[in-house]
Parts: C-alpha cells; structure tokens; sequence
C-alpha cells in the first residue's frame, strides 16, 4: 500500500499507524518487522510530510520496541543523522528527536559510540538561531522594548522535548495534599516554542551526560572557533553549547 500511493495518502497512512505505536496495539505488534520494512522504503521519500512521519514513527519504536530496531541501528542512526540536517525544519527537528530517546536507552553509548565525532557538529550547527528565529527576535524587541521584563520572562528555561511530557493523572499532580505546579512545563507556549535550535541543545545535554569528558576532544576545538566568531549568532550558538554540557 505504501508503495503504490500518492505522497499524502503516504503521510497520512504512516501518521494513522503511528497512532498505534505508543500504544502497543497487539496488531501492529505481530506485524511491527513488516512496518519497520516498509518505513526504510519510505526513508528517502520526496515528500516533507512522509521523512518527517517516518522518523516520528522511529523516535517512537525507539521508546516501545527498541528491541526490533537493534538488527537495523546502525543504518537508522545514519538516516536520522542525515534527516537531523533535512533542508525542511520540520523534518530535522523530528530526527532530532531521535537523539533525545536514543539517550534514554541503556544501549545508547554502545550505539552511538561509533558515530559521535560525527553527531555532535550536527548537533552544535542545529544550536545556531534560524533565520526566522532571528526575525521573531527583532519583533519581540520592537513589541515591548520599553516594558520591564517579567520574572516568567527572564527565568532560566530548561530544554524539554514535546515527545518527553508525559502527562500526568490528577492523582499524580498532587504532593501531600497540594498541588503539583512543574515549573519545567509552562503554558501552550511551551509546545509551540520547541524547535531545532532546543532540540538540538537538549540532545547535547543529555548524551553529555552519558559520554561526559568522552565529547570533549570533539567540543573544544568547535568552542574554540564558535565562541570567538564575528557573527553573533555563530558565539552565541557557542554559549549555548557552554550552558549544555555545563552539568
């Protein structure tokens, strides 16, 4: 079916299965292998819509079926490698989201070991502010240049993934009687304001932990040339990578 149809009906066909990934749902279960094969067919699709569903539906299995993805790894890091640098936005931050599951996995050194001189430039030049970040900055700074800043504005933010908010029962959002207030999850904005450039420092924050005093022969000479750049948002991408692995 994946095969012989249009590129929408594609996207929305893997976006419908994905649904029953999370789930576990025992018919794709029993037919997960012949899902996964059909997803490497897909990999190289001309569609957006189709890469960006394909690695959504990896990310997943990564979470629930990690097991039935260790025979391909190798192959599926070097895609995700390459779709974290996909020319559409949506695409790369998909990918992304690879790395932030993957180092949740106790295999993850292991896996990743062989690759990480590579991923972690990837990683770093995702850091760096977009062209429509920057546009979105000028606006905010025109908007309300002259209005004090709000605590909520200037707080330290702490790099999330939407795939990673787990939402909680009403049982759970209580503590000894009280309510339960998770200043890591603001409002909608939250959801809304995820993009590569955190994506990107949230993967690099977690697998720092995992590979600790291992990234930094790969770190410093880019620190080195990031921090000391003439374009701003080149250093800035720099601090960024500072404030990452700093723990």
């Amino acid at each position: 079916f994946f095969k012989h149809s249009s590129a929408k009906i594609r996207s929305h066909a893997i976006a419908c299965v994905n649904q029953f990934i999370i789930s576990r749902t025992q018919a794709l279960m029993l037919h997960i292998d012949s899902f996964i094969e059909n997803l490497f067919f897909l990999a190289s699709d001309e569609d957006p819509e189709v890469r960006k569903n394909v690695c959504r539906a990896l990310v997943m299995l990564v979470e629930v079926r990690m097991d039935r993805l260790i025979p391909h790894i190798n192959n599926i890091v070097e895609y995700m490698l390459m779709r974290t640098q996909d020319p559409d936005d949506t695409v790369a931050l998909e990918a992304c989201e690879f790395w932030l599951s993957l180092a949740e996995q106790p295999i993850c050194r292991e896996v990743l070991g062989p690759h990480i001189e590579r991923l972690i430039p990837v990683l770093v030049r995702g850091m760096k502010y977009s062209e429509i970040d920057i546009i979105l900055l000028r606006g905010d700074v025109e908007e309300d240049d002259t209005i004090p800043d709000k605590e909520s504005d200037i707080k330290p933010r702490f790099h999330k993934s939407k795939t990673h908010q787990v939402s909680k029962s009403p049982s759970e959002e209580q503590v000894d009687g009280e309510d339960f207030d998770d200043e890591d999850v603001d409002d909608d904005d939250a959801l809304s304001d995820w993009n590569l450039r955190k994506c990107s420092a949230a993967a690099l924050d977690v697998l720092a932990n995992v590979f600790h005093d291992m990234l930094l022969p790969i770190l410093l000479p880019i620190l080195k040339e990031t921090l000391f750049h003439r374009d701003w948002e080149i250093k800035e991408s720099g601090i960024l990578v500072l404030g990452a692995i700093a723990e």
